[in-house]
């Protein structure tokens, strides 16, 4: 029955969209792109979303595995990794609104007591000689550091988290000091199984704070992670029981979830490595937050609407907060002049259209997923993919052909005004 509930949103949320026949947002240049990324590296099973203007479309392609010969639709349930980070940054403003907490407000009296957070501790350095002669023939040299008695310790606070300038590791140490997502290019691994809110916690004290807590962009699941277990814990609920009561259920997201019922079991893709190797699905716990959440196209589509359409109320107004860009990403793997947001990344477009686009992406073992939009055009984009080749690329070409092909209608539709007035 809920299934039913689901199918029912989603088609009410696509004719509200103005999707009809005659008006299909994937045109073959969409397709194409699609079919050359299912048709190489062995990916199996790929879903595009798409919101341009008024219109909506939702498009599967390839299969989900070798003995699922059909392919994912509007319903199909994938990891989405790092994309639960953005969720995550929502449910933080939300209490900055409700005034639980500053955004710039230390995190450490959140924490459990026995809990021990570190802090930035300024230094200085002083250089000194000794007597006496090193073999070399010069003076003997050492340089002191102390703690700076004229700075206090700098702490992190709910802002560093959120905007991914704490300092924290991407993985949280005693999990992982790898980079997750390439490890398991080769491994099929359940790697957050195990980790626990609890650990996570434990092993706070082990981090040191080269730089000061906002200075410097370095993204940290760690640190979404940290933040989502405390504002789970100063509510006094889990961080999954918070999720659905304060978004998921509000935007009629009932595909999105940590776990899987048994009823929709079924629509859970099976993943794949780079090499088309079906994989485990990863099962977090301490790392929800930051990499948890199972989701649809559908759903997503849902999420970026809600984005793209702020209003005055509370909801909207943390949307568009958390949209906004805070703090420069240099040298980001893009190649494009980006700027990190409260979990968000935004990256100019391309210098043709100098257009900022709001984006973020994720990956687990078997997955890939991307999802970006830009207010101004009306534009959103769902892909997600059940092998673990990235869609990243694919994401922005077809951002592109979508900002050139509404520049061409308007200058189309503008020359065809301009003929009309003149006659």
């Amino acid at each position: 029955m809920q299934q039913f509930w689901t199918v029912f949103l989603i088609l009410i949320f696509l004719q509200g969209m103005g999707v009809a026949t005659g008006q299909a947002v994937i045109d073959p240049s969409i397709d194409h792109m699609a079919k050359v990324y299912i048709n190489k590296k062995k990916n199996r099973g790929l879903v595009i979303g798409i919101i341009q203007g008024d219109k909506v479309e939702i498009r599967g392609y390839g299969h989900l595995s070798k003995t699922q010969d059909y392919k994912p639709d509007a319903n199909t349930l994938f990891e989405i990794g790092s994309m639960t980070g953005v969720f995550t940054t929502t449910l933080t403003m939300l209490e900055t609104q409700k005034g639980t907490f500053r955004l710039d407000q230390p995190i450490n009296s959140f924490l459990p007591s026995d809990i021990y957070m570190p802090a930035y501790q300024p230094f200085v350095c002083n250089i000194e000689s000794s007597t006496g002669l090193t073999a070399t023939g010069h003076d003997r040299i050492r340089m002191i550091c102390e703690p700076d008695p004229f700075h206090l310790p700098v702490s992190v606070s709910f802002c560093d988290l959120a905007s991914h300038t704490s300092g924290l590791p991407n993985t949280p140490r005693g999990l992982h000091a790898w980079n997750p997502l390439e490890w398991v290019g080769t491994h099929q691994k359940d790697p957050y199984h195990a980790f626990t809110r609890e650990e996570l916690y434990d092993n706070l004290y082990k981090y040191v704070l080269s730089l000061p807590p906002g200075s410097f962009f370095q993204y940290s699941d760690a640190g979404i992670a940290l933040l989502g277990n405390l504002i789970a814990d100063i509510n006094k609920m889990s961080y999954r029981d918070l999720l659905k009561k304060n978004l998921l259920e509000k935007m009629g997201m009932y595909n999105t979830d940590i776990e899987i019922s048994p009823g929709k079991a079924p629509y859970f893709a099976v993943g794949h490595n780079k090499r088309g190797k079906a994989t485990e699905h990863w099962h977090v716990k301490g790392m929800a937050p930051a990499a948890g959440l199972r989701s649809s196209a559908g759903d997503l589509l849902l999420w970026l609407k809600a984005n793209l359409e702020i209003g005055e109320d509370d909801l909207s107004q943390a949307l568009a907060q958390v949209q906004q860009p805070r703090i420069d990403v240099p040298k980001h793997k893009t190649g494009r002049e980006t700027m990190g947001a409260y979990g968000w990344f935004v990256s100019i477009l391309s210098e043709e259209s100098n257009l900022p686009i709001n984006w973020i992406n994720g990956g687990t073992g078997g997955f890939r997923s991307f999802m970006a939009f830009n207010r101004d055009r009306t534009i959103g984009i769902v892909i997600l993919s059940n092998s673990a080749n990235p869609v990243d690329k694919m994401g922005f070409k077809i951002l592109e052909h979508l900002v050139k092909a509404g520049a061409q209608k308007f200058v189309i539709n503008q020359s065809v005004s301009d003929s009309l007035e003149s006659g």
